[in-house]
């Protein structure tokens, strides 16, 4: 059902900073199918966000903190922290945690309250860096989410 939807997504007309938004959630979901993990957080949607467009997601970070360093520490932490099960096939998708959930919906309001007209991979790295474990991680790098915000909206709209 998923895949439909998201095939005809596709086929309508949108920026390339929503179809980057859209893929990454998309691929942190077969991430997370991939590793037998039973849910979608913030860990795998970061995971995806750095290989769907790393070059967005440098532009946000600290100097000193480059892409392959932050892909290594991202996918230590997802081996110490997700439990894989053994999914059986014909098993339902990987569902959304609560702070996937949250993060989503964050990155909506933060477009919104930017008055950008779409979600793009910049509102959710934004919202990845306020909860879980990903901001956690992020927060740990000196990863601020105010100058995250303002170098978003000092930039033109939209992102692509």
């Amino acid at each position: 059902m998923m895949r439909f939807k998201l095939a005809r997504f596709l086929r309508r007309p949108h920026s390339e900073s929503t179809r980057a938004f859209v893929r990454t959630v998309v691929l942190a979901h077969r991430e997370a199918e991939r590793r037998g993990i039973p849910y979608v957080e913030s860990l795998l949607l970061l995971a995806a966000a750095l290989i769907v467009k790393p070059d967005k997601i440098s532009g946000l970070l600290p100097k000193d903190v480059t892409i392959d360093r932050l892909k290594r520490d991202v996918d230590n932490r997802i081996g110490e922290t997700l439990v894989p099960t053994v999914l059986v096939a014909g098993s339902a998708p990987p569902k959304r945690s609560d702070e996937a959930r949250w993060i989503l919906d964050r990155a909506r309001k933060e477009a919104d309250e930017l008055h950008h007209s779409a979600r793009s991979l910049e509102h959710l790295f934004l919202a990845i860096v306020q909860k879980g474990d990903a901001g956690n991680l992020l927060q740990s790098l000196g990863v601020d989410a105010a100058k995250v915000r303002d170098s978003i909206s000092s930039n033109d709209y939209p992102l692509s």
